[in-house]
């Protein structure tokens, strides 16, 4: 699940008299725990293990073969899948 958060700020430079709007956008994205409660995810490995401490040593043998990047949803998406997959 992801909540995206959009902020905006108002720049007004000094002596002048034109105002420029800056856009501030920021995704946050959250991960359901098979007890049903939602944990904000954190994109790193450290995080997954905690989090998927029942399966560790599969997980840390899966991300050991399969060379992700912790900031790339679809990698991240796929490590999800692999758990849900494991009996």
């Amino acid at each position: 699940m992801r909540k995206l958060i959009v902020t905006y700020r108002d720049i007004q430079r000094y002596s002048e008299a034109t105002i420029t709007r800056q856009f501030v956008r920021t995704e946050i994205d959250y991960i359901r725990k098979p007890d049903g409660s939602l944990v904000k995810m954190e994109k790193t490995r450290e995080f997954f293990n905690g989090l998927m401490s029942d399966h560790k040593q599969e997980i840390n043998t899966w991300l050991d073969q399969h060379i992700i990047s912790f900031k790339k949803t679809q990698d991240l998406l796929d490590l999800i899948r692999y758990y849900n997959s494991l009996p």
